[in-house]
């Protein structure tokens, strides 16, 4: 693929991403967040942030770093493919799990000195599966699966966005990829902050207004910006202009 090309095609992808993130955005506020047209716009939306790490190519770091940004973004793809089309919302977050281990090996990877840490949380998983097993917890109606799986990927989630936070300290990537990857996992973690409020939170209001609705609605301000920062990171910006132009 010729370097103006590209870099215009590259563009041209962001832009349009803008301008579904603006259209899904009014389309919620203004007829709810259940709106059909709204979940096409955020699907296609994920599906040109993978668009976007498949374009990289030979403006990439290295090939095991894009392969690793590509393959969690095709994880990404397959889990909002579950949650948003197929209400498959075990398997969705099964999926997610493996998007953030993708991420951790991409950002941190797997160290010897962090064996024992994460031996120790999948200690605690286990004790609170143990918990679940006895009845004593039931929430809002989910599903002994699904709050088991729930809680290993706010673990791995929890561990990933710290790994994102010391690439800094890596030299693994220029200054923009890293405030890419930073700002990235931490949208990707407000975001499923918010998941987790709208899924066990009802009959909340703050000033008359539901937290669980607000929840829900701020899922996507911050999911979709959170995908498409991570797929730019793979992107190495000091030589953009040498390879791409």
């Amino acid at each position: 693929m010729k370097g103006n090309f590209k870099k215009s095609l590259v563009i041209t992808i962001v832009l349009i991403e803008l301008i579904i993130y603006i259209s899904f955005i009014y389309i919620d506020f203004t007829n709810g967040y259940s709106n059909s047209y709204s979940t096409v716009l955020k699907y296609i939306g994920i599906l040109l942030s993978l668009t976007l790490s498949l374009l990289i190519g030979e403006n990439g770091y290295n090939i095991k770093d894009t392969r690793l940004l590509q393959l969690a973004l095709c994880f990404t793809a397959a889990a909002d493919l579950c949650l948003l089309i197929l209400d498959y919302y075990t398997a969705g977050v099964f999926l997610f799990c493996f998007v953030q281990i993708t991420y951790i090996i991409r950002h941190a990877g797997i160290l010897k000195k962090n064996i024992k840490i994460f031996a120790a949380l999948i200690f605690v998983v286990l004790v609170f599966v143990m918990i679940l097993d006895t009845n004593i917890i039931h929430i809002n109606n989910i599903s002994r699966e699904l709050l088991i799986i729930g809680c290993i990927y706010a673990i791995l989630l929890i561990s990933s966005v710290y790994g994102a936070w010391k690439v800094f300290n890596r030299g693994s990537y220029t200054t923009l990829s890293c405030y890419l990857i930073c700002v990235g996992m931490t949208l990707f973690f407000l975001c499923d902050i918010n998941v987790a409020i709208s899924a066990l939170i009802n009959n909340v209001f703050i000033f008359g207004v539901s937290l669980k609705g607000v929840s829900r609605f701020l899922v996507w301000i911050y999911y979709l910006p959170a995908q498409v920062l991570l797929a730019l990171s793979g992107y190495r910006t000091y030589e953009i202009d040498k390879k791409i132009t």
